[in-house]
């Protein structure tokens, strides 16, 4: 009987933060607090810690929860290790707006809390650096499936959580609505003891 076995899957952990009311009901209060600043294909604000903020606190602590729960019980590695978070900030997106492709430096796990989108502000798609057969090759799919595709796209909701190792590349598509997108994306490191080839040692 013949069976396929996954090899060396990178998982990406999906879940649910459900958004503050006091955060949906203030968004533009918000965007005064933290001080936007203009990119080239977007808005960013300037403060890079708003989960130290006191209003954010309680979501940091559910936000850490899943971080662990995704190195725990997804990756099974061990309970000597701890997340905390060393980077946290609001992303924007106005009509035509974009994030350009990227991995985040400087940090173990990184995630992304969806605060204000809808359905056509901007798909986020993780994208596979080498395909089956080597980046010289390709072939033309007949069915789409993780096994050939080039990348994967999410479509989120108000509330998602993705969260993923850093060095996994993404980006984000064109926002075609006349409706703003806010995300919270945020960076995490590790403490505790980390195997290397030669010798275990502790951050």
């Amino acid at each position: 009987m013949s069976e396929v076995i996954d090899l060396f899957s990178i998982p990406l952990y999906k879940s649910f933060l459900e958004v503050p009311s006091f955060m949906e009901d203030h968004l533009n209060k918000l965007q005064k607090k933290f001080h936007f600043e203009r990119l080239s294909t977007g808005y960013k604000s300037r403060v890079e810690n708003v989960l130290e903020h006191k209003t954010l606190l309680e979501c940091k602590k559910q936000l850490l929860l899943l971080v662990h729960d995704y190195f725990y019980n997804v990756l099974s590695h061990t309970k000597d290790v701890e997340f905390e978070v060393i980077a946290s900030w609001f992303n924007l997106h106005k009509r035509g707006q974009w994030c350009h492709e990227h991995s985040h430096t400087n940090s173990t796990i990184s995630a992304v809390w969806y605060i204000d989108v809808t359905p056509d502000s901007g798909d986020i798609a993780f994208i596979r650096e080498q395909n089956t057969f080597g980046n010289g090759l390709e072939f033309e799919n007949v069915d789409d499936n993780l096994y050939n595709r080039s990348h994967y796209t999410h479509k989120p909701k108000n509330g998602d959580v993705l969260i993923f190792p850093s060095i996994l590349k993404h980006h984000v598509y064109e926002n075609l609505t006349s409706k703003s997108r806010i995300s919270l994306p945020f960076n995490c490191v590790h403490r505790g003891t980390v195997w290397t080839e030669s010798a275990p040692y502790t951050v």
